[in-house]
Parts: structure tokens; sequence; C-alpha cells
């Protein structure tokens, strides 16, 4: 697999990967991915778990090989051999020098699977070739292991889940085909024309803005919406754009807040009050407590305003520049 990859692999750099030699970062982006599972943002503490499950498996192995049987596992073994290989191909593919999340790439969520499978091999070939452990030492070490590898879990997950959700505008940019936003969320535009073709989502008729009634071209009175205090307002409700100008075929963000709680959904609307785009709510924002928003509006649009819903009510936010 790893032979494959270095003989199809693109030229130059990719996904901001470093393409110099760096055995020492490559090698510790390949133990934070094995040891992913022990750790949700501590680089050190996912290197040092991931050297010690290589290192147990690596002696577990070793002693079964000789062993009569040795057939039954090899499987697990295989598993394991699995495991370390997609670490090597995270490492040899994905090693960067831009900061990530954890200050190393092999702690992104979506790596976890690696892990996930060197230690399913590790707790097997213990299980299988335990030296004199009772029964029940293994059964408490086994539920010890996935009590803690589930909490551990548990921040990943959160941060995962943090990082995709603003991707959830996407849906919206493929709809309205904004190219230039879909290229900034690093997604190939290209992808459009199939998309729509095969009627596959956000193609289809259960396609929504979430707001429970208005719809991509439909039209709004933008005259009724009710305006919402800016960021330095002392009430309960007021919001923000973040973007200046608010324009077509762009990422749009800001936050918003109503009665101190998120708004159900974002619209974009053009000058004639038609919808021309829509978003994502509640997003988590690493510069403020208050739950951001994500939209993008189609290309061609102009003198855009964005809405947000909340309690049935409409209220209209706007930039810092625009109060």
């Amino acid at each position: 697999m790893v032979g494959f990859w270095l003989v199809t692999k693109p030229s130059g750099p990719q996904s901001l990967a470093t393409s110099a030699v760096d055995p020492d970062r490559r090698l510790s982006v390949f133990t934070a991915v094995v040891g992913g599972l022990w750790s949700a943002d501590q680089p050190v503490v996912a290197v040092i778990a991931g050297g010690v499950t290589v290192a147990v498996l690596v002696v577990l192995a070793c002693s079964v090989l000789p062993r009569p049987g040795r057939e039954a596992v090899s499987g697990w073994l295989g598993l394991g051999a699995y495991g370390l290989m997609l670490a090597a191909l995270v490492a040899l593919g994905r090693t960067t020098t831009v900061a990530v999340a954890g200050g190393n790439v092999g702690l992104l969520g979506r790596y976890g699977l690696a892990a996930a499978l060197v230690m399913c091999a590790v707790v097997a070939l213990v299980a299988v070739f335990r030296p004199g452990l009772p029964v029940r030492y293994l059964a408490v070490g086994v539920v010890t292991v996935g009590l803690v590898t589930h909490a551990i879990g548990g921040g990943k997950q959160d941060s995962a889940r943090a990082a995709y959700a603003p991707l959830g505008v996407a849906a919206v940019a493929l709809r309205v085909e904004a190219t230039n936003a879909l290229a900034a969320l690093q997604i190939e535009p290209s992808v459009i024309p199939a998309a729509r073709a095969l009627g596959d989502y956000p193609f289809t008729s259960d396609f929504t803005l979430g707001c429970g009634g208005p719809e991509l071209g439909q039209r709004m009175d933008v005259a009724s919406a009710r305006p919402l205090p800016g960021p330095d307002s002392t009430e309960s409700s007021k919001g923000v754009v973040d973007t200046a100008p608010v324009a077509a075929d762009s990422l749009l963000s800001g936050w918003a807040v109503v009665d101190n709680r998120p708004p159900r959904c974002v619209l974009v609307v053009d000058g004639t009050g038609t919808i021309a785009g829509g978003g994502v709510t509640g997003l988590a924002r690493p510069d403020t407590p208050q739950p951001g928003w994500r939209a993008v509006a189609a290309p061609g649009t102009t003198d855009l305003t964005v809405l947000v819903l909340a309690d049935g009510v409409f209220y209209r936010v706007d930039t810092d520049n625009e109060r």
C-alpha cells in the first residue's frame, strides 16, 4: 500500500505536507497516530503512548510467531500490521510544518481508526497468549482500556464535530453553485455537475435551509425583519457579520444570539428580497463564547442582507461598519 502510494502520488507538497525527508517530524506523526486513542490534544502523550504500543505489538509478534498455533492469530497480527502501515502512510503523506490541532497532524480524529486497529490487535494477542494471567485480570485490563479510550475518545469526538460543523455550509454552496466558496472549503467545484446528474444531496427534494418554510428562490419582506443590536450591546439579543463586504460566492461568517440562544437558521437575501443563500448556525468559535454562523450566497447576487430566525421572527444582522 505504501509503495503504491509512493509510485502514484502527485509531485510536490500535498495538503500543506512537507516534501522534506524530516525523519524526526514524520516519526512524531507516526507514533502520534498509533497513540491517538490515548490523547485528545496532547501530542507528547500520544507520541509516548504510540511508541509503547508499537513496542508491545512487536514484542507480542516476536513471542507469538515461534509458537505452535500461530495460524489462529495470524489475522490479528495482520490487523496490527495494517494499522501500523496506515500510520506510516499518514506520516509520509500528511506530515506538515503548519500548526494543526494539538500541534501534530497525527492527533486529527479521523486517524483514530489506525490507533484502534493496532490496539484491537494488541488486546487480542494478549488475550490469546497471556503469560499465565488469570482470566479475571485480563477482563479487568480489557474493560479498563476500553473505558479509558472511550473517555478520551469523547474529547476527540467533540473536537472533530467542532471542526466539521462549519462544513455544513457546503450543502448550500453546492446547491447555489458558489464555486469560489467551495474552493475556500477545499471542495473541488467540478463535482457539481456529477452530483446534480446523480441526484445526490443537496440536489434532492429533501434539501432545506432549515428555517421551516423559506427556501432558495422565494421572496421575503426584508423591511419587516427586526434589526439585531451590535456586539457591544448589553442586551440578550445581538449579533454581527464578521465578513465585510457581504458579497456573493464567498464564505460569510459572524455570530448571533436571540434571548441568549442561538438562532434556528441563517438566510442571505438579495436586493429584491429573494433568498439567495443560507448556511448553518450554532457553531463554536475560538474568539467568542457566542454561537457562530456561516453562510454563502449564489454568484451574481448583489445588495445582500443576512437574516437569522429565532422563535418565528427574522432579525437582520449587520456588519460593524453598517451600524
